[in-house]
């Protein structure tokens, strides 16, 4: 049977309008187009899949262009159809026409797509073809557009049923875009991608204003990736102010601004309205009632005459009746009621031909207030993209008064319910803080404060909340002693200034730490805070600062600790830091202790700290590993350390220093002797004074032979005064010099006389005695220094001085030479499956022994099994396990392919941590047991980065709850470890309701993790609870649902990526193969010629035409079997997509999205904790609603509880441990009746 359209064109000759693939063609080559038309038809699908399944089989549109040929009797011959014989030509440009076609047959979509240039005359022909299609609704034109094309498609709008247009990267250089606006007909209309400036834009907003036509249809406008500035947008607001139909704008990547954004959003919230806003709305409302008022009249006029046709003839008779008849009155009534019911009928009909006035300022969107007239503003635009533009902080605040206005409004529309934002220079500056304390029974407590910026529930997917972690520590009196800023992005200067106010009410402070997040201003605030409190610690490593001026936390401070580790500081830093600490500096007389591990100090800055070592006297640890330290670096430090001559320098210094210090001495020793004179007038004469009052007036009479010797009583008396004068002024100097002796002390000077002799005429000072600890470990060091350092050792012991020097050295990890090392090692075979060896290897340093450098004994157990491939290392009881022991491990371990598992119980550094975590990262040790080993850095997290683990076990680590908190969040899906890790043990540890927390957000996305041992922690019930409650059904946070929404694309993406590049290997492949076979044919086919007949002249053309079609359509059928290969090898190698919050596992809640729960965990152990009866019934439930559900994996099957604040007896209790028995039974399938009970027996899973 033949199609209509063949049957058409067999009737008639030539196609019909019906048949646009073959009329189209036909039609350009009848007008004498130059041009040829390519037509290839693609099928839609006829049903769309709702839920997504099978829509890619279902979906798939199948595209052929449109040729005629074929054998069959009913087919059309090429005689009747000339007009193919010119369709296709070499010389004449092509246009590609693409035609959508629907399940009915129907003609939906045109594109023309890639195309140099669409002539005018082509889009003339479809102008008088589109009315033949009522179905065509959308055209796409992606390039060859110029300004007849725009008119000639604007002329033809009006006469379609065309709704969509996408003009996506057509740039037009006259921008006559808004032509297209002229008719009431367009509903979406995108002009992205085509370099339209604020000038078009402002003719395009001038249609879509009110009343013009295209403001009644057009609801969706994209005016993204173009030129648009702040004046376009103003253009765009003041047609927003008149315009209720558009609710989709597109602004994305232009030039706009805040103040730009500012006029959109104000048209959004209540604006007052002009004189001329006014004076139209009136207008339009007298003539809305002016066109009423005459259609009722007419319509009135129109029902009255066809009732007077109805009773002509009658009512001549009725009237002189109507005279005679006393009744006239009621009749007279009747017409009345008549005449009101045809008023009724007039203006319901009216009323629905004109309909309500549909005004942007009618009375139910307006409000009087103080005197003028407001709009509510326009609530219909719902999208507004307005992302990858030039907006701040100012627009974000605008935008949430906007939300916040259209929310309390409550209007239909709603307003903005979608909103894209991404890609702006957003910052936010405000934080609060809200902070929890608890108490508990161990000797330090740790909290957390912390302080986010929530924006009422407007979430813009790219702005993160500034949140600002606190973590306060307690002591056993609940007094505050530690402050901790622990992984944040950035602190802001605020927060420290509020601090300085409070801090020094909080007088057992004496601890701040800080990790990340810091910059100059806080640096700044932080040397403020330390002259106003009592901190002595403070602990900065990892904070990278580029102004790097820690040095002014050392002004006036009286710091003790300061660690910088991981700072990025240079010799600068350095020397600036050195200098501070130079004697007599207050904190050179305070600090003793300093870090600076794990920066960039070469031998420059290690001669600045060797500077100040040679006056500091204080400073007792000094840690300076895994720098750029070389032999002369360490050199200069050493140096200091033994004897070394003083400079004129240092010896005028001295001198300067030592009469600074008598002139003090003098000014105070003045200063307490004038005040101890002044003290003793006063005593002496109030002694004076209490002598006269007892002696009243008595008088004594002098005898008159006395007179003689009354000069030489006076004299003596004399005398006597002066000696008691002198003897009570060499007590008060005695008293003056004892209270400055106290208050000064005597001269204390690195270079005094009990720290300095004379060699040859010249002053050497013995060295600097103070420094106890030195760690110049990981540098650039080779044996030089080590000889050095042991000369440094020698000669301290030998001096037997106190301080007695260094007692503690690290030198570990240098380039040093060990000409003898002793290693042993003990391999036995036994009977067993399983055989275990040990390894000791010891270190001697050339018989280097200096008493307190023990030789550091590494003892290896390793295990093998049956077949002797070593499957196990363990290190059990060692003191320290060097850095270098781990190094060597990485390197040899991958030649072990059988070994699953690593033990270590002690001697754990945070250095062989991290090479622990290389070394699974090289290695396929899926088990790692850590157990006992008590790391104060607690960096065990980073065991889990980029790792396979399978069993990690931290029990008796001391962990709290930073540390778990680290863990948990690399156990969150889709981090690597997430999908590997099934058992993790943290028994025995420091864990409280906050690491259970931490815990619990793990679990919401982890569907691995089957082990979980916390018990022996400080676990409430409310910590508990935060995990019982992920095994059941919990709602979704909007995070999460964005999140997974990420997820699922980013597969798209990564599966679109994998298909591109499998397509194009594909195609690599096929061409290779066609080149391999025209060569075979080529050299098969030799010099052989083919004869043409004289009379096949004139179908020549139809025959080239004929097998163009057959090599499009073989070539698009070959492309379709390479996109279906393509398919399936994708899906082999990604699966399908897989996550916690897929379909399967989430529920619809009273509107909420539910996951279904966590039932991945199998085991769970929170015994002896502090739980009590509330945690037993939150079990149970979890228990009996996991048993309900009855999914696979079954959720609980095994937990421990007990050592709990637990009753002896409840039902709770028994519940429990008869549904997890009947869970393990039916799991474990017994055999017999006995074997079961046996079982059941057994897997009590609960004991309380």
């Amino acid at each position: 049977m033949a199609s209509p359209a063949q049957q058409s064109i067999k009737k008639s000759g030539n196609p019909t309008p019906q048949d646009f693939d073959h009329f189209f063609p036909w039609a350009c080559t009848q007008m004498g187009a130059d041009v040829t038309i390519l037509v290839i038809k693609s099928q839609r699908s006829q049903y769309q899949s709702i839920s997504g399944k099978d829509s890619k089989a279902k979906s798939r549109v199948r595209t052929t262009p449109q040729t005629e040929s074929g054998s069959d009797d009913n087919a059309v011959s090429d005689d009747s159809f000339p007009i193919f014989a010119t369709l296709i030509c070499e010389t004449s440009p092509v246009v590609y026409v693409q035609t959508l076609y629907d399940e009915l047959t129907q003609l939906v979509q045109i594109k023309f797509l890639k195309n140099d240039k669409i002539p005018r005359m082509i889009i003339n022909i479809l102008g008088l073809v589109i009315p033949y299609h009522k179905a065509l609704s959308s055209i796409v034109i992606n390039n060859g557009v110029n300004a007849e094309v725009m008119y000639e498609l604007s002329k033809f709008l009006p006469t379609s049923h065309i709704t969509e247009m996408c003009l996506d990267n057509t740039f037009v250089p006259e921008g006559n875009y808004h032509i297209l606006l002229d008719s009431e007909v367009l509903k979406h209309l995108s002009i992205a991608k085509c370099g339209i400036n604020d000038e078009v834009v402002k003719t395009i907003a001038a249609k879509l204003a009110a009343p013009y036509p295209a403001s009644k249809s057009l609801c969706a406008l994209n005016l993204s990736s173009n030129k648009i500035t702040d004046t376009g947008v103003k253009y765009l607001a003041e047609m927003l102010r008149t315009n209720r139909r558009l609710c989709y704008l597109n602004l994305a990547d232009n030039v706009i601004t805040d103040d730009g954004a500012s006029s959109i959003f104000d048209i959004l919230v209540e604006f007052v309205l002009t004189a001329e806003e006014t004076f139209e709305r009136n207008k339009r409302l007298m003539t809305y009632l002016k066109t009423k008022t005459k259609l009722i009249q007419k319509v009135l006029i129109d029902l009255q005459s066809a009732e007077n046709l109805d009773k002509k003839g009658n009512t001549r008779k009725k009237l002189v009746r109507q005279k005679k008849d006393p009744s006239f009155t009621i009749v007279k009534s009747c017409l009345n009621i008549m005449e009101s019911h045809f008023m009724t009928r007039a203006e319901n009909i009216v009323d629905a031909i004109l309909g309500p006035l549909n005004d942007p300022f009618g009375l139910e969107n307006t409000v009087i207030r103080d005197d003028e007239l407001y709009c509510f503003g326009n609530n219909t635009l719902a999208y507004l993209n307005i992302a990858y533009n030039n907006i701040s902080y100012i627009s974000l605040k605008k935008l949430y008064e906007v939300l916040i206005t259209q929310s309390n409004f409550d209007r239909k529309p709603k307003g903005l319910i979608n909103l894209r934002l991404e890609g702006e220079y957003v910052s936010v500056p405000s934080t609060k803080s809200r902070a929890k304390k608890t108490k508990k029974d161990s000797p330090v407590k740790s909290t957390s404060m912390a302080s986010s910026d929530h924006y009422h529930g407007l979430s813009l997917g790219y702005i993160v909340d500034d949140i600002v972690i606190i973590h306060t520590v307690y002591d056993q009196s609940m007094n505050l002693v530690q402050i901790k800023f622990l992984k944040n992005m950035s602190i802001p200067r605020e927060i420290m200034k509020l601090i300085a106010h409070i801090i020094p009410l909080y007088r057992h402070l004496t601890s701040l730490t800080v990790n990340s997040g810091l910059s100059m201003e806080t640096i700044y605030e932080i040397s403020k805070i330390l002259n106003v409190s009592k901190i002595t610690e403070v602990c900065l490593d990892g904070t990278n600062v580029i102004e790097a001026n820690y040095h002014i936390l050392l002004d006036n401070s009286s710091l003790k600790h300061l660690s910088l580790a991981r700072c990025n500081l240079n010799d600068i830093v350095v020397k600036l830091i050195a200098e501070r600490l130079v004697h007599p500096y207050k904190v050179a007389r305070t600090l003793s202790v300093l870090n600076l591990a794990s920066n960039y100090i070469s031998d420059l800055g290690a001669k600045h700290l060797a500077k100040a070592l040679r006056t500091n006297r204080h400073l007792a640890f000094l840690n300076i590993s895994a720098n750029q330290i070389t032999d002369k670096g360490a050199g200069y430090i050493l140096d200091i350390l033994t004897e070394f001559p003083l400079t004129k320098k240092e010896s005028m210094e001295k001198k300067i220093r030592h009469l600074r210090y008598l002139k003090e001495k003098m000014d105070l020793y003045l200063t307490t002797i004038q005040e101890i004179r002044l003290l003793d007038d006063e005593r002496k004469q109030a002694t004076k004074r209490k002598a006269s009052v007892k002696a009243g007036s008595l008088t004594v009479k002098r005898r008159p032979g006395k007179e003689i010797s009354h000069g030489v009583g006076k004299s003596s008396m004399m005398f006597k005064n002066v000696n008691a004068a002198l003897i009570n002024e060499r007590i008060m100097n005695e008293k003056a010099e004892a209270i400055v002796d106290q208050i000064m002390g005597p001269f204390m000077d690195p270079f005094d006389g009990k720290n300095t002799v004379v060699r040859d005429g010249k002053v050497c000072c013995v060295g600097n005695y103070a420094l106890c600890y030195l760690n110049i470990s990981f540098n650039n060091l080779s044996y030089a220094s080590v000889k050095k350092l042991r000369d440094v050792v020698v000669a301290q012991k030998l001096l037997n001085r106190k301080p007695r020097g260094l007692v503690n050295v690290r030198i570990e990890g240098e380039y040093v030479s060990v000409p003898s090392t002793k290693s042993r090692a003990k391999k036995t075979k036994k009977d067993s499956p399983v055989k275990s060896t040990s390894m000791a290897s010891s270190d001697h340093y050339h018989g280097l022994s200096l008493g307190y450098i023990v030789d550091d004994i590494v003892i290896i157990h390793t295990v093998y099994d049956q077949s002797m491939n070593l499957v196990q290392i363990k290190f059990l009881k060692n003191m320290s396990i060097p850095r270098e022991i781990m190094k060597l491990i990485a390197h040899i371990i991958p030649l072990y392919r059988h070994l699953t598992s690593l033990t270590v119980n002690s001697g754990l550094s945070m250095e062989t941590i991290y090479e622990i975590s290389k070394i699974l990262n090289v290695s396929k040790i899926t088990e790692v047991c850590l157990d006992g080993t008590n790391v104060i850095e607690a960096n065990y997290h980073i065991l889990l980065d980029n790792s396979s683990l399978k069993h990690l076990s931290l029990a008796r680590c001391n962990l709290n709850d930073i540390v778990v908190k680290l863990i948990a969040e690399r156990l969150v899906h889709p981090y690597k470890v997430a999908r590997t890790l099934s058992v993790l043990n943290l028994a025995s540890n420091y864990i409280s309701d906050l690491g259970a927390k931490h815990l619990a957000k793990a679990l919401r996305t982890n569907r691995h993790l089957a082990f979980l041992n916390i018990s022996a922690n400080q676990i409430t019930d409310k910590g508990a609870g935060y995990i019982l409650d992920i095994l059941t059904e919990f709602p979704l946070t909007k995070k999460e649902s964005m999140e997974k929404k990420i997820r699922h694309l980013r597969y798209l993406k990564e599966k679109m990526d994998l298909y591109l590049t499998t397509i194009q290997e594909i195609r690599l492949l096929d061409d290779e193969r066609k080149q391999a076979t025209k060569r075979k044919a080529s050299v098969k086919a030799g010099s052989l010629t083919v004869k043409r007949r004289p009379g096949k002249e004139i179908s020549h053309g139809v025959g080239k035409s004929s097998m163009m079609f057959k090599n499009v359509n073989a070539a698009l059928i070959n492309e379709r079997i390479m996109n279906e290969k393509a398919e399936a090898i994708v899906d082999q190698i990604m699966g399908p997509f897989m996550d916690p919050f897929d379909g399967k596992n989430t529920v619809v809640r009273d509107g909420k999205v539910c996951c279904v729960g966590n039932y991945a965990l199998c085991y769970l152990n929170i015994s002896f904790n502090n739980l009590s009866y509330a945690s037993v019934k939150k079990l149970r439930d979890v228990v009996v609603a996991q048993k309900l559900l009855n999914r696979k994996p079954r959720g609980l099957v095994n937990v421990r509880i007990e050592g709990n604040y637990l009753p002896s007896r409840c039902s709770e209790l028994l519940d429990i441990d008869e549904i997890l028995g009947a869970n393990l039974s039916t799991l474990r399938k017994p055999s017999n009746s006995k074997k079961k009970t046996a079982r059941s027996a057994s897997s009590k899973s609960i004991s309380h």
